[in-house]
């Protein structure tokens, strides 16, 4: 009988869904996707924002809107006394979300910093654009990408894989102890648990006899937004 691979401890943030972890985020499979991560005194808080589409009620921009106020709302909820900011980072890939130019750049800010206003946090928030490693791939699987947040020393180091050197195993979901998915029910977007029992797919290296090895993201590569 095949051992068990072994699956990275933290909590992996698939698409929409938030988590609370003192010490990792992974957010798998980032293409058109943003990986939001507000880093505090506790630990790190994360959304995997999945690119919202108009509807019957609100354009593009206000479901984007509104589902990160459901996020802060959601955090703000899980603050402990004491508890303060330290960062907030948003990372994309290349063009997928938000045009790498003047205007693009602005929007993302705008987006980043509308965040920032709902957690109530005046502190440090950057945004970082992967493009390295991607260029010459043609497929989707080649260019999304597998990020992840780590505290180390009380400092936050965030890395990235291309998908296509990871997976999900679905066959050996975990329970996370603090995550939940937003969801649209009407006009308004809410905080909910996890579907079903409640399980989350861990994020592998296809080659099981290879680690992460995450190709790490300086700080002088983000936009510093505030």
């Amino acid at each position: 009988m095949p051992s068990k691979p072994k699956i990275k401890s933290m909590h992996h943030v698939h698409e929409n869904q938030m988590a609370f972890d003192p010490a990792s985020l992974g957010f798998p499979s980032i293409l058109g996707c943003q990986a939001i991560c507000f880093h505090t005194s506790r630990g790190l808080y994360g959304f995997h924002d999945l690119k919202s589409g108009s509807n019957q009620t609100m354009t593009e921009a206000e479901a984007g809107a509104a589902k990160l106020r459901t996020f802060a709302n959601w955090v703000t909820g899980l603050f402990q006394h004491g508890e303060v900011g330290v960062a907030l980072y948003g990372v994309i890939n290349r063009d997928e979300q938000y045009n790498p130019d003047t205007a693009g750049n602005a929007e993302w800010k705008g987006v980043l910093l509308g965040l920032a206003g709902s957690l109530v946090f005046t502190g440090a928030v950057y945004g970082a654009r992967i493009t390295s490693h991607l260029e010459k791939k043609s497929s989707d699987k080649e260019k999304s990408v597998y990020v992840q947040f780590d505290l180390a020393g009380g400092n936050c180091r965030v890395g990235f894989k291309r998908w296509s050197k990871m997976s999900a195993d679905f066959a050996h979901k975990v329970k996370p102890t603090v995550q939940n998915v937003v969801v649209l029910r009407g006009d308004t977007f809410q905080s909910e648990p996890l579907y079903g029992k409640g399980l989350v797919a861990p994020v592998v290296r296809q080659d099981p006899n290879k680690g992460f090895n995450l190709n790490p993201i300086a700080l002088k590569q983000f936009f510093k937004f505030q």
